[in-house]
């Protein structure tokens, strides 16, 4: 035992004699020490509140280079077609988009009135008439107030290893709170999505009838041999934007699946 002491303190820069001793010396303080730490950790611990958070991913089809979109853009001479990573991050303090939001969840007053919007370090839980009673039922301000409160719930995230894939991220006080904001809000992303993508594909399509109008346009004043050359040229160029144009709509046909895979998923 003494060459066990002499060991530490050759080897350490504690005396472990002399604490242990001071250990039998005041025994009581070191039990109840241990003990009052455990305690004071477990009421900080169950005094905390309980966050329940949802994570829905989304794919931004838009952001792939093999997607028909893409194609119809380099088609067209265009160097993009996609939806950039700072459209979609900007989403979350878009007032248009939060607006939208607002007024989904208004239509639903009844799920409405029992949400819960306190931070996520409250305690005490406001009910809705202490939030938006001085609207005195003003559609246009409860809306307003709502939709500058959203953004303190859900985040967007772009995943670092694929920037055609990002996450919604909600985080509320109540399970059901939360359910119902990424149930609401990822319906009103996919429908944004689908409207983009839609109108892109629109104006594309009035920009190839005008490419085509064009060239028919221009090759009435050629030979008879090199019109019949442009004119074999411009089938073919013909051709390959019908297969284009079936691509896009096979895409639109695959954002509605996903649409309503996504609804089926959260609901």
């Amino acid at each position: 035992m003494n060459k066990f002491h002499i060991l530490l303190d050759d080897t350490t820069i504690l005396n472990f004699p002399f604490i242990l001793k001071l250990l039998k010396r005041y025994y009581l303080i070191s039990l109840i020490t241990p003990v009052l730490i455990l305690i004071c950790g477990v009421y900080f611990y169950k005094s905390q509140n309980t966050v329940y958070s949802i994570v829905v991913p989304f794919m931004n089809v838009g952001n792939r280079q093999d997607n028909a979109q893409q194609s119809l853009a380099q088609l067209l001479g265009e160097s993009t077609a996609r939806t950039s990573e700072i459209e979609i991050l900007a989403l979350q303090e878009s007032t248009a988009f939060n607006m939208k939001v607002a007024d989904a969840l208004l239509g639903i007053r009844s799920k409405l009135e029992r949400m819960d919007f306190r931070g996520l370090k409250e305690k005490h839980r406001p009910t809705f008439e202490e939030l938006f009673g001085d609207c005195q039922e003003n559609q246009k301000c409860i809306q307003e107030t709502l939709g500058f409160m959203l953004p303190n719930f859900y985040n967007i995230v772009i995943d670092q290893t694929n920037n055609s894939k990002f996450f919604l991220s909600i985080k509320s006080l109540d399970h059901a709170t939360t359910k119902l904001l990424a149930k609401v809000i990822s319906e009103i992303i996919v429908k944004n999505n689908i409207a983009d993508t839609k109108h892109n594909i629109v104006e594309q399509r009035k920009m190839l009838e005008t490419s085509v109008t064009e060239k028919a346009e221009a090759v009435k004043g050629y030979s008879k041999v090199r019109l019949e050359e442009d004119i074999s040229l411009l089938n073919e160029q013909i051709k390959i934007t019908e297969s284009k144009l079936l691509d896009v709509n096979i895409l639109l046909n695959r954002k509605d699946s996903e649409y309503a895979k996504t609804k089926l998923s959260i609901s």
